[in-house]
C-alpha cells in the first residue's frame, strides 16, 4: 500500500468520526459521517450502506452468453446487463446467485464459480458485488416481481466484447464478468 493511503486509513482511525443515519430505506440506507483530525476541518462524507449483491454471467450449452435487457430508473435507459440481485436474509452468495438466474432468465446452473468481485462506486457507496458464471444451464423458472419486465439478449463472447468496445453494455458488473471469464 502506498504512504498516503495508509496514512489517510490511521489518520481516520484515530479521528473522532459523528455518524447520523440520514434514512433506512429497505434496500439501502443513507448515512452522514463527519470526522473531525487534529488541525483539519471537519470532512463530511455521506455514504449509501448496501447490503451487497450477486451477479452471474450465465454461458448456454452453445457457448454464449445469456444477458438481460431492463429498464433502470436510476440511468433513465434500457441497460444489458447479466442476471444480478440482492441478497435475501441468510442466503449464501452462490444459492443468492443461482436464485437470481432462475427468477431472471429461467435457469438454473449446474456448475457455479467465483470470478471475484468488485465495489461498485466506492466513493460514494460500501455496494460490493459477487460475480459469478454460471455453465451447463438447465431449465428451472422461479417467478420474481419484475421477471415479465426483463428480455433476454443471447450473444456469443466476441459479440460482448464488441458490445463493451462501442458502449452497448456499459454496465461495470456486466463489463468486468465478461472480461475476466473471457480473457
Amino acid at each position: 500500500m502506498g504512504k498516503n493511503a495508509e496514512g489517510q486509513e490511521q489518520r481516520e482511525k484515530k479521528a473522532r468520526i459523528d455518524q447520523e443515519w440520514i434514512y433506512n430505506g429497505p434496500y439501502v440506507k443513507l448515512r452522514r459521517d463527519v470526522i473531525f483530525e487534529n488541525d483539519r476541518p471537519p470532512k463530511t462524507w455521506e455514504i449509501i450502506v448496501h447490503p451487497g449483491a450477486v451477479a452471474v454471467l450465465p454461458i448456454n450449452k452453445d457457448g454464449n452468453i445469456v444477458l438481460i435487457e431492463q429498464w433502470r430508473r436510476s440511468t433513465n435507459r434500457i441497460l444489458i446487463e447479466i442476471p444480478a440481485g440482492l441478497f435475501e436474509p441468510g442466503e449464501s452468495a452462490a444459492e443468492c446467485a443461482q436464485r437470481e438466474l432462475q427468477e431472471e432468465i429461467g435457469y438454473r446452473a449446474r456448475t457455479i464459480k467465483p470470478l471475484g468481485g468488485i465495489f461498485v462506486a466506492p466513493g460514494l457507496s460500501s455496494e460490493y458485488v459477487h460475480l459469478f458464471v454460471g455453465t451447463d444451464l438447465e431449465e428451472s423458472r422461479l417467478q420474481a416481481d419484475d421477471s415479465d419486465l426483463i428480455d433476454l439478449k443471447i450473444v456469443t463472447p466476441k459479440a460482448a466484447k464488441q458490445m463493451i468496445e462501442d458502449g452497448t453494455i456499459c454496465d461495470a458488473k456486466t463489463i468486468t464478468a465478461i472480461l475476466r471469464y473471457f480473457s
